[in-house]
């Protein structure tokens, strides 16, 4: 089993962060940032999704399901609602 240290787990979340951040920046009005980890730490996905959300109120989250196929989609698929805006990330692994 391969195990991270303390110090590669936060480098990662640093550049998830910021690769969430610029794919933002490509959004279309209207369109959909679909962001997709293949990681259990909560780390990087719900609280990088939690803090995303947080600094940009023109997104919101919305279930994986309805993006992506149904087999893509796992316990880890998150739906938060929000109010429709024009933009919309979706978190799934």
């Amino acid at each position: 089993m391969y195990k991270r240290q303390d110090s590669s787990l936060r480098a990662l979340i640093a550049l998830e962060r910021e690769l969430l951040r610029a794919g933002a920046t490509h959004v279309k009005p209207g369109g959909v940032l679909v962001y997709s980890v293949c990681s259990f730490e909560p780390e990087e996905g719900a609280e990088t999704v939690a803090g995303f959300l947080r600094e940009h109120p023109e997104f919101e989250a919305e279930d994986a399901a309805r993006w992506v196929p149904e087999a893509a989609v796992s316990y880890a698929n998150l739906a938060l609602p929000f109010a429709e805006t024009e933009k919309t990330v979706v978190e799934s692994d």
